[in-house]
């Protein structure tokens, strides 16, 4: 991660050597912040809670729809795009 600094990233949390959240924790603590997906095979609730933590977008129990993907990354794309925007707000803010 630190090498290539993706923008996206898909990280098993079950990784040979290193855990998956702890290199994605590793790689944060160093700059990189990827747009991460974690995954594994099963959907244990503490790695639910530290895909929380690690702010990633989404966790994804393997094996996965290849159309959920597809909507992830779609979704990426979309956030990722300039937009135009209006707020309209009513609510008085004293000046400084």
């Amino acid at each position: 991660m630190l090498a290539s600094k993706p923008e996206m990233a898909f990280v098993n949390l079950q990784l040979p050597g290193m855990p998956g959240a702890e290199a994605v924790a590793w790689a944060q603590a160093r700059g990189v912040h990827p747009f991460t997906v974690l995954m594994s095979g099963t959907a244990l609730p503490k790695w639910i809670e530290v895909s929380t933590e690690l702010q990633a977008y989404e966790f994804l129990t393997k094996s996965f729809d290849p159309l959920h993907v597809r909507d992830i990354l779609r979704a990426r794309m979309r956030m990722s795009a300039p937009m135009r925007l209006l707020l309209a707000e009513s609510s008085y803010t004293k000046p400084h």
